[in-house]
């Protein structure tokens, strides 16, 4: 149900991309950097392992 009809062929107000609104100096972009040099290998291992564990104890319990 449409409210209003679209009468501009406007489809969307913001960008897609949301680093467009976000300014270049904004500390968000320091986090990322940082994030980025870290090695989670062993984290993701950890996840997976854990996951499976239970994805296996729950599929037998149905």
């Amino acid at each position: 149900m449409v409210l209003i009809d679209d009468t501009i062929n406007q489809q969307l107000l913001i960008s897609l991309d949301l680093r467009d609104l976000i300014s270049k100096d904004h500390p968000c972009y320091f986090i990322k950097n940082v994030v980025d040099t870290m090695d989670f290998t062993e984290v993701h291992k950890k996840i997976r392992r854990k996951a499976w564990r239970i994805c296996i104890f729950s599929c037998n319990a149905v």
